[in-house]
């Protein structure tokens, strides 16, 4: 999952740019570096996936739901915060802080319970 993921946000993160060049679009090419740092977001996201999926498994409902919606006012509360301060760039770095958040989250209650 971690290299599917890194090669399809490397794909997205080249092409985006390039594309918005080419349609006259330049604000996705101003803005690429909040896109490299959404799609970090989204590999981190997909890395710890795996985690998600063994908790599921363990029959570890409480620790899924209460992990998604803490990382839904994780997301809220850090988006809330660092776009009025970093500007657009505090999307990335939101969504950085979130999908490390939720990961960490799965890998505390994945190693509870082993």
């Amino acid at each position: 999952t971690s290299v599917s993921a890194a090669v399809l946000t490397s794909i997205i993160g080249f092409a985006v740019p390039l594309l918005g060049r080419l349609l006259g679009r330049t604000e996705f090419a101003e803005h690429a570096i909040v896109l490299w740092l959404m799609l970090f977001g989204v590999w981190i996201r997909m890395t710890t996936e795996g985690l998600g999926v063994a908790l599921y498994a363990r029959h570890q409902d409480r620790a899924v739901w209460q992990g998604s919606l803490l990382m839904l006012a994780v997301s809220l509360g850090s988006n809330s915060l660092f776009v009025p301060l970093f500007g657009l760039i505090g999307v990335g770095y939101s969504a950085i802080l979130s999908a490390t958040f939720i990961g960490l989250w799965r890998w505390i209650h994945v190693r509870q319970h082993s």
